[in-house]
């Protein structure tokens, strides 16, 4: 008798798949951001703005969790420090199911640094870095509360046309990693990853913007 040959499917565990929807969401996220920046000007938020930006996530756990991917929320308040970094602070939150009926809740509390590009188009493409604190509940089990890295991309996009007061609307999305720096477990250094799309307002700042000259003819 001869020998069945051996399948992808076989060996890869069925957790470990759900991330290739991460690399195609990545590249896709990029290259609207790449396009819809060509050629748009006279837009973003001015400095010194205040924001809030509410979000609804899509989390894919980490296999050690032992935990199902769910969705979570995320709450940020930052501000524009310059045209080309924003700072802000952000509360997370979801809950995900774990076998024999047990759950999973997961608490965050982050500090980050987003590197914006183009703020003055319409589409502000933005790098994100930044710390956690995080708690995570098992139930039944232990709770255990550990530091995380952040990274990750995102991109702005204005909504409707800039107005007078400086405020500006924006839909908002976010993809990127937490990866744990502490644990309970030493050999055990989870890595999630998190999709986020909402909703961007900042108020507060000036109004007058700088016309970016998109077709190079210096007017």
């Amino acid at each position: 008798m001869g020998t069945a040959p051996v399948r992808r499917s076989d060996i890869i565990p069925a957790t470990c798949k759900g991330r290739e929807p991460v690399k195609r969401t990545i590249a896709s996220l990029l290259g609207a951001a790449a396009v819809l920046t060509m050629g748009s000007a006279f837009a973003g938020a001015p400095e010194g703005s205040w924001y809030v930006a509410p979000q609804a996530n899509l989390l894919w756990l980490d296999d050690d969790r032992v935990g199902d991917d769910d969705g979570g929320v995320t709450l940020a308040i930052g501000r524009t420090i310059s045209t080309n970094w924003d700072a802000q602070i952000s509360f997370s939150g979801s809950e995900h199911d774990r076998p024999d009926d047990g759950s999973l809740d997961i608490k965050g509390l982050a500090l980050s640094a987003n590197r914006v590009f183009y703020r003055e188009s319409r589409v502000n493409p933005f790098l994100s870095f930044g710390i956690a604190r995080t708690k995570s509940s098992n139930d039944p089990g232990l709770s255990e509360s550990n530091l995380a890295a952040l990274y990750g991309v995102g991109v702005l996009v204005d909504i409707g046309q800039p107005r007078e007061d400086g405020s500006v609307f924006q839909l908002r999305g976010d993809l990127g990693g937490r990866r744990a720096l502490s644990s309970d477990d030493a050999d055990i250094k989870p890595i999630d990853y998190v999709a986020g799309l909402g909703f961007q307002y900042c108020w507060g700042g000036s109004p007058a913007r700088r016309v970016v000259d998109t077709d190079g003819d210096g007017v």
